[in-house]
């Protein structure tokens, strides 16, 4: 479904991030890579995406074995929406944490930031 689709694209806007941080210069500053601050919220971006995974694919081994004893619990299928909504949401805001890092970079046709990745 949709999680899976927004799973992939928060590890795409990662990779976008480290290759723009590289050579992204702010006129008086080191490149965005080397600055603390892009640095720690870079890391808690990569932590909520592998936090996303991580527990997408605990709700949904859950609902997997379910399923194969019989019908599924309205718990355990509470808990795969949850999953896959929540997960959605904080990829959302790893896309924003990007778009605002990535600057007027993020604003060009060319950039994957805008696209969506």
């Amino acid at each position: 479904g949709h999680v899976s689709w927004a799973l992939g694209v928060g590890m795409r806007i990662l990779d976008e991030m480290k290759t723009l941080a590289r050579s992204k210069r702010r006129e008086g500053r080191q490149t965005l890579i080397d600055q603390q601050l892009f640095q720690k919220n870079f890391g808690d971006a990569a932590g909520t995406v592998e936090a996303c995974r991580a527990y997408v694919r605990s709700a949904f081994n859950k609902w997997y074995a379910g399923a194969k004893q019989g019908p599924t619990s309205m718990e355990v299928k509470m808990h795969g929406r949850l999953a896959a909504c929540w997960a959605t949401e904080q990829i959302a805001k790893v896309g924003q944490f990007a778009y605002l890092a990535a600057g007027s970079d993020g604003l060009r046709n060319s950039s994957p930031t805008l696209r969506g990745a």
